[in-house]
């Protein structure tokens, strides 16, 4: 059987070459070398085993594929921020500012501050704050909240607007041509370390949108509870500096920032001086809270 096979070869490839010598003379081809190389591809696909096709691809005998290169195992990521510090988000951001912010969203509210003064704590100024229900005020349905500060009970009607439409203080009406003279003050002095906190805008520091003169870092990070709620609690070093103090007059502060889920505040304050003489520092403690 081979033999028959290579007999039917030669006798092709006698008559391949015959036409392709006529084809060339005549000028119907380019190149001899080019018709050999077919007439060589018809002799090998005949000398192929029966059932299997020829391989179209180079064989590359002389030269073995070299092995691939083993690639490196990625780095994995780190589950902690590259200088250790703990994740610090105030996506829900809260500071409560008036009293207003306070009715939309606690029933109840205690915090006690004091000013630092030449290295020295002044008066503890302790607040609480109840939200008591809604009553009927001159034909207006009210929202009533009380007030405690210092030696103060003062009790608050509000419309929808969150506008006073009567008050009293230690039992006695506040006349409505007074509501503003009386309470304003009282009212500023109670929210004064909030309205710090909304003054030099610490959401901006602790989220980085504002850092000229601040400098913080995280040290601690840990569950805690507060009053009625629980709160993921991270505790910030903080250093204060030009403009916001004189040079050479840094003040030292560490905040906590508690993280209720849904929104985020600050919940304590400690100032210290880094030089004599700077008269600026603050505390703060919120001491319990719950939500309406």
């Amino acid at each position: 059987m081979r033999f028959k096979r290579c007999l039917s070869i030669a006798v092709l490839s006698i008559l391949l070459i015959g036409a392709l010598v006529l084809a060339t003379g005549c000028g119907l081809l380019p190149s001899m070398r080019e018709l050999f190389g077919m007439a060589s591809d018809m002799v090998e696909e005949e000398l192929a085993p029966e059932g299997e096709e020829r391989s179209t691809e180079a064989d590359d005998t002389d030269d073995p594929a070299p092995e691939p290169a083993e690639s490196e195992p990625a780095d994995e990521p780190d589950d902690e921020d590259p200088a250790g510090e703990p994740e610090l988000s105030v996506d829900g951001w809260y500071n409560p500012n008036s009293i207003s912010d306070l009715v939309d969203t606690f029933e109840r509210f205690d915090w006690v501050w004091a000013n630092i003064s030449e290295g020295e704590e002044g008066e503890s100024n302790r607040v609480s704050y109840r939200f008591e229900g809604t009553e009927t005020v001159d034909g207006v349905d009210a929202e009533k909240v009380a007030l405690s500060f210092k030696d103060d009970e003062i009790v608050l009607w509000l419309d929808g607007d969150r506008s006073v439409v009567r008050a009293q203080v230690n039992d006695d009406p506040v006349p409505s041509m007074a509501l503003d003279s009386i309470l304003e003050p009282v009212l500023d002095a109670a929210f004064a370390p909030f309205a710090a906190v909304e003054d030099i805008n610490i959401q901006g520091l602790i989220t980085g949108t504002q850092d000229y003169g601040w400098n913080w870092q995280v040290v601690d990070k840990s569950p805690e509870s507060i009053g009625e709620m629980r709160a993921e609690v991270t505790t910030l070093e903080v250093e204060i500096g030009p403009p916001y103090a004189d040079e050479g007059k840094e003040v030292r502060a560490r905040w906590a920032i508690a993280d209720f889920g849904d929104l985020q505040m600050l919940v304590e304050w400690e100032s210290e001086e880094g030089g004599a003489g700077s008269g600026y520092g603050i505390t703060l403690e919120v001491e319990a809270l719950a939500l309406r």
